[in-house]
């Protein structure tokens, strides 16, 4: 039995683990709804690639931030539009199945490079700066390499498996399952290209998260000669895109990082917006301190 189909105890899970985590009530209930998606999707999806910042918070564990979206694409094999056409397939399955809506199911057009879901849930708690729906974007014009299988997980199950409520997590299908995700290195190439891009297109609004993402990846980096090699494939990977403009070979990543730095462009951002869905002590003047390091290395 899936734990929300029981209203009263699910509120009552969310409200312990929340009074535990210190983690607000909205987040940890979107979390096991993006859960649910995700486990559906990966179960019908094999060839399918988890990417982006969800991945890093519930596959690779290594931020403590609520990334509320789903990023995904298909390996470099499978990316033939009959396969894009059965990612749609099974997203709308998957929402059918969990009684989600999709209210812009009209606008998706399989044959797309890119498309955007928003995903309509009852939430029982909202917070501000949280979004009223889950989002999905597929992207297929961005090959998305190396990648591994890791074990996928939602917030509720972390803090009640660390209370040792293994019995309550088996009834209420909470237990972690498999996911291909995306690696550590190439995600933090990915976010400092996308850092540039949003610059070079003069978007700040809930872009800083990007910030925070590569300031808390740069220690875990494997090394410094495979990043730089993997950031010149990426860099490849990124011109089939058009929304990848840092990625074109006029562009020096190490000038536009410092402009970045100069100018202060996503400090209002990362006060208004970014912080709000930290469950980590970092500041904006923390943050920031990440891209001279990455300059001072030459990665790209």
């Amino acid at each position: 039995m899936l734990l929300h189909k029981d209203k009263n105890l699910f509120e009552q899970t969310i409200f312990q683990v929340a009074k535990r985590s210190g983690i607000e009530s909205g987040i940890i209930e979107k979390d096991y709804y993006v859960s649910l998606l995700l486990k559906e999707l990966s179960q019908t999806l094999p060839s399918m690639i988890f990417k982006g910042g969800t991945s890093l918070s519930k596959c690779h564990k290594v931020i403590k931030r609520f990334s509320e979206d789903i990023d995904i694409t298909l390996d470099e094999n499978h990316l033939s539009q009959g396969n894009r056409k059965s990612v749609k397939t099974a997203i709308v399955n998957a929402c059918e199945k969990l009684g989600f809506s999709i209210s812009n199911l009209d606008d998706i057009k399989s044959r797309k490079d890119f498309n955007h879901y928003k995903i309509e849930y009852s939430g029982l708690f909202m917070i501000d700066g949280l979004k009223p729906d889950i989002e999905i974007d597929t992207i297929f014009s961005i090959r998305s390499f190396p990648y591994e299988q890791k074990m996928a997980t939602s917030i509720i199950y972390d803090y009640l498996h660390e209370m040792g409520l293994d019995e309550f997590i088996d009834t209420y299908e909470l237990l972690p399952y498999p996911v291909n995700t995306q690696s550590i290195d190439r995600t933090f190439i990915d976010k400092v290209f996308a850092l540039c891009d949003y610059y070079l297109e003069g978007k700040t609004k809930e872009r800083s998260r990007h910030l925070y993402d590569i300031y808390k990846l740069y220690p875990l980096l494997s090394d410094y000669d495979v990043i730089r090699t993997l950031a010149k494939e990426t860099r490849d990977a990124r011109l089939n895109s058009p929304f990848c403009e840092s990625a074109n070979s006029t562009k020096d990543i190490n000038v536009l990082l410092q402009e970045i730095i100069d100018k202060e462009y996503y400090r209002i951002d990362y006060k208004e917006n970014t912080t709000i869905l930290l469950y980590d002590d970092i500041s904006y003047e923390d943050a920031i301190t990440v891209l001279a390091k990455v300059i001072s290395k030459k990665l790209f």
